[in-house]
């Protein structure tokens, strides 16, 4: 957007009122996602934003919180005074804003959930379809749909991702997979190793020897690499860092299914 910066690392920002805060903003009319690193921001009586050199004045508090997967915050803005409304139209007609398309229309509760920083599923979900569709090159997506509009947050599948990418280094709250094959053992180490703050990880081999091997060699902070573990709680297994999980033939042995819901309809019976 044209003219809009942005502030980078401000944390718990608690304002009188009279700052100006120039961001980079997308929002609707009755919510913004304010693009930066700010988190619990909390701004006391009229404040306004810059964008593009233009203040927009504000009557209504301000309350930011952001989201984890993005780390944009999602504001809701609520003054309940006839003649002093939280989002003024000059802001909304503003060249520096858009829109976001919102799956629903937002009602009360939804923009007071908003301005309490409960974020609706609508708004999540917008949030993470945004990130979603700036796939880099290379990247696909096997399973899910990117260009949906709703409030359900549906797990996705993804090949090509590389280390450096968005989607393999940046936390998203739905359910996202990637697969990606490897020549080499050391490629698919520099791939689970390329973060410090991987919690667990699971080990899937016929090969229990090159398991127990391979298993030290991957960082994790929380629980250590766990080798056939429960086949629908991958990622708990037993034995955790003490060990590395517990051998269960049938893991390999026994036909195992991956189901992804998809919509349906059921038949109405009296």
């Amino acid at each position: 957007m044209a003219g809009a910066r942005s502030f980078e690392y401000l944390d718990n920002v608690n304002g009188t009122g009279k700052e100006e805060f120039p961001f980079h903003v997308v929002g609707s009319a009755t919510a913004l996602m304010l693009h930066s690193t700010m988190t619990n921001a909390n701004i006391r009586g009229p404040w306004r934003i810059i964008l593009g050199g233009v203040p927009l004045h504000f009557p209504a508090p301000f309350e930011g919180y952001r989201t984890q997967q993005t780390r944009p915050i999602v504001a809701g803005f609520r003054d309940r005074r006839e003649d002093s409304p939280a989002l003024t139209a000059e802001f909304i007609a503003h060249p520096s804003v858009r829109k976001i398309n919102l799956p629903k229309v937002l009602d009360d509760a939804d923009i007071d959930a908003a301005a309490k920083g409960i974020v609706s599923g609508a708004l999540l979900y917008s949030g993470q379809i945004c990130f979603v569709r700036r796939l880099e090159r290379g990247t696909k997506v096997l399973v899910g749909d990117i260009t949906r509009n709703d409030s359900a947050i549906q797990p996705h599948v993804f090949t090509g991702v590389k280390p450096g990418t968005g989607l393999s280094e940046r936390e998203v709250a739905f359910n996202k997979f990637s697969i990606t094959i490897f020549d080499k053992i050391d490629e698919a180490l520099g791939l689970a190793n390329m973060s410090d703050y991987t919690l667990s990880s699971s080990l899937w081999t016929s090969n229990l020897d090159a398991a127990e091997k391979l298993a030290p060699r991957i960082r994790t902070v929380v629980n250590g690499s766990t080798i056939h573990s429960e086949s629908f709680l991958g990622l708990i297994g037993l034995g955790g860092s003490s060990g590395y999980g517990w051998f269960s033939i049938e893991d390999f042995t026994d036909k195992r299914f991956v189901v992804f819901p998809t919509p349906r309809q059921y038949p109405l019976t009296s």
